[in-house]
């Protein structure tokens, strides 16, 4: 008895921790706006007009916007530079797919649109590449699975 009461015990506390796990962007949880705002101000970040925030992300200038749906923080868009052609912005594509590859030790799978989308621990990370205004950019966004799903029940229970 006292097994089984234990094993339940410790079944109940892994699910709890899961479930308050998040995905993380520059080692900072993505669980709640006015903390996650504190902690990139706090990483040098500043906030523009626009209310991206601009820093350094991975060594390179950056421009990052905390992603809403909501009241809730589902997730956290990254725009870099990407070069001048689209063979470079190509490139800088695979580059980085390869570096979350690593890191995350997952493959990150390039889908019928060109874009790769690797699910990671607590979520999932897309990175695609654009071309604004004349310029190539590199796009990366971190959905949190744990607020997507928070969200999610929150719409459900409206109908």
């Amino acid at each position: 008895m006292k097994r089984i009461v234990s094993l339940l015990l410790i079944i109940m506390l892994t699910l709890g921790l899961q479930a308050k796990s998040h995905l993380k962007f520059m080692s900072i949880p993505i669980n709640n706006k006015t903390e996650f705002i504190k902690n990139l101000k706090r990483k040098g970040f500043t906030e523009n007009a626009l209310g991206y925030f601009e820093g350094v992300f991975a060594g390179q200038d950056a421009k990052v916007h905390p992603s809403m749906n909501g009241s809730v923080l589902i997730g956290v868009s990254v725009l870099l530079q990407a070069g001048n052609s689209k063979d470079e912005a190509g490139k800088c594509l695979n580059d980085w797919a390869d570096k979350f590859s690593y890191k995350y030790k997952t493959s990150f799978v390039k889908n019928d649109d060109g874009n790769f989308e690797g699910n990671v621990k607590n979520g999932v990370i897309i990175i695609s590449s654009l071309f604004i205004s004349n310029n190539y950019y590199i796009l990366i966004g971190y959905f949190d699975n744990a607020n997507s799903n928070k969200q999610y029940k929150k719409e459900l229970n409206d109908l």
